[in-house]
């Protein structure tokens, strides 16, 4: 099986620029006709000029059929005979090309985007006609341009015999030494690492062991760890990062996951839910992460961390979702699991009315106040909470009468009409007050209320019937 990774090679390239002169043909003038006739006609220069004499004179004519002629006697025979017979002219041009790329480790040419397997000594006219499509090449030169070996990142493709490195889409055999040699240098004591080293290859992507992927990997980090497979596992707040390191050919690489906190992920999950454990990581981890450990686990070890977890940091979320576990799982219940005190007060302070029984199902000796166990049905007390519950609610009722009998007073009494005939001092000024206050609160908002609220009220009655007490004989005079 292949392995696919990106690694750092320092490829040497040397980059030159390609001058490249040719031959175009195009329909020649009356001059350049003749001069290539006389050209290959006739080879002594003295007899030529002297047909250019005769034809032209000593007119402006003679010296530029001359240069003309100067010209054609530089042309090939054969080209002289293609522009007579194919009545062709051939004009001189210059391309310029700048880009040539030699990999001098590979052998390799690269022009136009594609891979040729030469030397760069090896380039001559007949390639370069075969590479731009340019025929009748007269001359060309190569001119070196600059020199680059940098490391850079390539493909590579490898398995146990052959190493294929990817240049411009193609993918180039290469020789495993000279590979080496390329590759950048990696640190060789591996040893050092705790985990599993790898050298069976499966179908992930792998990545270039290089000096900062090796510190990562091999430093002292609170929140990683060595799972049970080897890998090198970090804790983030939104999932668990996995590197596993390979050697293939001697060469080091790791592959690397992100393992979401989902419940494919379990056993990972859990692992890392033991090292934040073992390392008193509490202050260190997001605040919802146990709630994103304990979620996406099975239900026993969801019971079992989110009982530790609420003993070590406080999260009203996780005690919600400690809640949820009470309600939804009947092996919590029938105390299958047991939670400690301090986790079930934790999940105490979130409960509504109607959540009290389960928690006294577990625990009845988590500091119940005298509220909360009202709320709990007499079924599932004991006789010393249902007589405690007794004895609070019969307290209420005695309160509640009192404020009643009170406030009866005081709106019987016709006190209110009868303030207004008097003149007003303080006490009459307060007693309207804290009356138009408490006269807009029924007989139906006191029965809603818990103990704290009664006793509130309860003082405030109370002291607006000490007011009344106090004014009452005024208002009788």
């Amino acid at each position: 099986m292949k392995i696919l990774a990106r690694v750092p090679l320092s490829l040497n390239k040397t980059i030159y620029n390609l001058s490249i002169s040719y031959n175009t043909y195009e329909k020649p003038s009356y001059d350049e006709y003749l001069c290539c006739a006389i050209s290959l006609l006739e080879k002594n220069t003295i007899e030529q000029n002297k047909y250019i004499d005769d034809i032209t004179g000593k007119g402006s004519l003679n010296s530029h059929f001359k240069n003309v002629l100067e010209k054609t006697n530089k042309l090939s025979e054969d080209i002289l005979k293609k522009s007579l017979r194919e009545n062709l002219f051939p004009i001189l041009k210059i391309y310029e090309y700048k880009n040539v790329i030699y990999f001098n480790d590979l052998k390799k040419i690269v022009i136009k985007d594609k891979i040729y397997s030469l030397d760069i000594k090896e380039i001559n006219k007949e390639v370069i006609t075969k590479i731009f499509n340019i025929g009748d090449i007269v001359d060309f030169k190569i001119n070196l341009d600059n020199e680059n070996s940098e490391s850079d990142m390539y493909n590579v493709e490898m398995d146990d015999k052959n190493i294929y490195v990817e240049l411009y889409s193609e993918k180039i055999n290469i020789d495993i030494e000279i590979f080496r040699k390329l590759l950048q240098e990696q640190k060789n004591d591996m040893e050092k690492y705790e985990g599993k080293i790898l050298n069976e290859i499966t179908n992930n992507k792998y990545f270039y062991l290089n000096s900062s992927s090796y510190d990562e990997i091999l430093e002292p980090d609170r929140l990683s760890f060595i799972s049970k497979d080897g890998s090198k596992i970090w804790i983030k707040r939104d999932k668990l990062i996995q590197r596993k390191i390979f050697c293939i050919n001697n060469i080091y690489f790791y592959t690397e996951s992100n393992l979401e906190y989902a419940k494919q992920h379990r056993n990972y999950i859990i692992e890392a839910a033991a090292w934040i454990l073992k390392n008193e990581l509490f202050t260190i981890i997001e605040t919802h992460l146990p709630l994103k450990i304990v979620s996406n686990i099975d239900d026993k070890n969801s019971f079992i961390l989110t009982n530790i977890f609420l003993e070590k940091k406080h999260s009203s979320e996780l005690a919600k979702y400690g809640l949820q576990l009470i309600k939804n799982n009947d092996k919590i219940l029938n105390n299958e699991f047991k939670w400690s005190k301090k986790s079930l007060i934790k999940i105490k302070e979130i409960c509504l009315d109607s959540d009290f029984n389960y928690i006294y199902k577990i625990d009845k000796n988590v500091g119940f106040n005298d509220i909360e166990l009202s709320k709990i049905d007499d079924t599932i007390l004991d006789e010393e909470d249902k007589k405690r519950k007794e004895n609070y609610l019969s307290n209420l009722e005695k309160i509640k009468k009192e404020m009643n009998e009170m406030m009866g007073e005081i709106n019987n009494s016709g006190i209110r009409e009868s303030i207004k005939r008097v003149k007003s001092n303080n006490d009459t000024i307060n007693f309207s007050k804290k009356y138009n206050k408490l006269g807009a609160h029924n007989k139906k908002d006191i029965d809603l209320m818990n103990e704290i609220q009664l006793k509130n009220r309860y003082n405030e009655i109370k002291e607006l019937f000490n007011i009344y007490k106090k004014i009452k004989p005024l208002i009788s005079k």
